[in-house]
């Protein structure tokens, strides 16, 4: 089947897709009076459209250390489990959070206090984003935050390679 590149209206108002070699043919007739500069610069206009159209979204990673006071751990784990994992599962791009106590430092030193890893992973940075700007987020991530030591914690992002 051949790789679909845009889509638009056909002459008759209904919505078209149309393939890449489709898209070349169409720019060929239209082209074929004009200067040579122009067609060119038309072409490389529809090359940056298609290759706009074929880019995609790449899932990303989010890597949080915390530092958890061991007294709320429970708190923070109860919290993390029944509330915050199953409103961000909810969000449009989800794909995995999971919080990972750590057990040891296998290479090197592990960061100082820090006793977990928060990993939260969307479809897409901007997805991450838009749950990030919820209401729900602004309510939730402060629960967690309040069974911390410290609020100055490193936060990594990861995209898919």
């Amino acid at each position: 089947m051949p790789e679909t590149c845009c889509q638009g209206n056909s002459t008759n108002g209904q919505e078209t897709t149309w393939t890449i070699g489709q898209v070349w043919a169409l720019f060929y007739r239209r082209m074929r009076g004009m200067k040579r500069r122009a067609c060119l610069q038309g072409v490389l206009a529809a090359l940056a459209g298609v290759a706009r159209a074929e880019e995609k979204e790449r899932p990303i990673q989010l890597h949080v250390d915390l530092a958890v006071d061991p007294a709320k751990e429970q708190e923070m784990l109860r919290n993390f489990r029944d509330v915050f994992r199953p409103a961000a599962s909810r969000q449009p791009g989800f794909l995995d959070v999971k919080m990972l106590k750590l057990r040891s430092a296998l290479a090197g030193a592990a960061p100082a206090g820090v006793n977990y890893r928060f990993e939260l992973t969307f479809a897409s940075e901007r997805q991450r984003q838009a749950w990030v700007a919820t209401a729900t987020h602004q309510r939730l991530w402060p629960m967690i935050e309040a069974t911390l030591t410290s609020t100055k914690y490193t936060v990594l992002l990861y995209d898919e390679a």
